[in-house]
């Protein structure tokens, strides 16, 4: 963030309690610096996150101390960064942190591939997510910018903690569209494709759970916006098991994902029932039997990102030369019985083209939107260069008279009513006449 001071390194805070001494990371809130106690015997490691003191009175002010007072609230919770502290000086508001040593979620798994086809650190690790979130509901606060950026990990990735609730809110029901990071809004907070008043800030989280479950998967991204200017997710649409085409998820992992990307909001799933879900899922991965079956593109994510020693790759037909080369092995070919046979031989073939609309590698999440402010050019950041949504197209409204006899719409009873009142009028007047 350009407004931090960068001669803040080396500074202490707190009366001399803390001393910034590195720079963890920055965000579109704030700078995140590691720190230790100068004060206590141990030295201890915090991550100190500076904010930029905002005017009382303003928007972002109000919006800084939502934050703290949602972050604080949920700080006792055993998988949330735990907030210590707020000091704050003269331009700037210090949140002090937990450190987690094994980094962000994101990193985490892009450095070690600690996840890739471990089932059980898959399901822990989701499970700590889950319950997180659920805690966070129950209090009353929704997260809104629930990505692997925003995850932690001890050093060895056997506990994770869910952070940053800068964009967090009380409101169950949002109207602030495009809040988040756009890999993991929904279609309702995108506000594209599905145009309503607002949307559920809690079912919004929800279905940020989907392409971080498919992440820890496959190391993959379903699509790049849940918007159908996005190809992966215009097929989506036509075909829910799509997913299974692209990425090495067996069939219960992608009947899980179908039950989080709902395009209508209110048939998604609920965390209860997602958590019990995951507890009685057996498999997150396709089959060695699946996988030589599927298509190229699944059988070239489980070749470069699986273990090889996994799903045993040279069973199922593809094997990584030094240049990380396709190689088909033929079985067909025959093996002559002289002594000078000549052994079946694997045919080259070059790998074919990555296909960046279906299976996106996403290393890092778009940046977010914390005002949620709508572009000029359309709903979405002006860098996702999305074209306008069509015009509406308003029909006119079918006019109803009650009082018309010949009316298709008017139901019979009306009708014979209007036809009673007609005839009495009518016998009224000719009364009148007689007389």
């Amino acid at each position: 963030m350009g407004l931090v001071n960068p001669n803040l390194l080396g500074r202490t805070i707190g009366n001399g309690q803390l001393r910034l001494n590195a720079v963890l990371g920055s965000g579109s809130g704030g700078v995140v610096f590691l720190s230790t106690d100068e004060a206590g015997s141990s030295s201890s490691l915090y991550a100190v996150k500076c904010l930029l003191r905002a005017p009382p009175g303003t928007p972002k002010h109000d919006s800084q101390w939502r934050e703290i007072r949602n972050h604080r609230a949920m700080s006792h919770h055993p998988h949330i960064v735990t907030l210590h502290q707020v000091i704050e000086e003269e331009d700037y508001i210090f949140l002090v942190l937990d450190y987690c040593a094994g980094g962000d979620l994101l990193n985490f798994l892009a450095d070690n591939r600690a996840l890739a086809g471990n089932m059980d650190r898959i399901k822990t690790m989701f499970l700590q997510l889950i319950g997180a979130l659920m805690a966070c509901h129950k209090a009353g606060i929704y997260h809104r910018d629930i990505k692997p950026e925003n995850i932690f990990c001890n050093e060895d990735g056997t506990e994770i903690y869910l952070g940053d609730f800068g964009l967090s809110t009380t409101n169950a029901f949002s109207q602030k569209f495009g809040v988040g990071s756009y890999s993991y809004m929904s279609p309702e907070c995108i506000h594209y494709d599905v145009i309503a008043d607002g949307y559920s800030a809690r079912r919004n989280d929800v279905w940020s759970l989907g392409p971080i479950l498919s992440y820890m998967i496959s190391g993959r991204h379903p699509w790049r916006v849940a918007a159908t200017t996005d190809e992966s997710f215009k097929a989506f649409l036509r075909n829910p098991n799509y997913l299974r085409t692209i990425l090495p998820l067996s069939e219960k992992a992608n009947l899980l994902l179908r039950h989080i990307f709902t395009r209508k909001e209110k048939n998604r799933i609920s965390l209860e029932y997602l958590r019990q879900m995951v507890e009685e899922i057996d498999s997150f991965f396709m089959s060695p039997t699946e996988i030589r079956q599927a298509t190229p593109e699944v059988q070239y994510i489980a070749a470069t990102y699986f273990p090889t020693p996994l799903f045993h790759i040279s069973s199922y037909g593809i094997e990584l030369a030094p240049l990380d080369e396709r190689r088909i092995y033929k079985p067909n070919v025959a093996v002559k019985a002289e002594e000078n046979a000549e052994q079946p031989q694997y045919t080259p073939r070059p790998a074919p083209a990555p296909r960046v609309s279906e299976i996106q590698q996403i290393n890092r999440s778009d940046p977010t939107n914390p005002d949620g402010v709508p572009s000029e050019e359309g709903h979405l950041a002006p860098d996702l260069k999305l074209p306008a949504p069509p015009p509406k197209i308003y029909l006119p409204m079918q006019r109803y008279r009650r009082d018309d006899p010949r009316s298709s719409n008017t139901p019979p009873c009306t009708r014979d009513r209007v036809d009673a009142w007609n005839l009495s009028r009518f016998k009224r007047a000719v009364v009148r006449i007689w007389e």
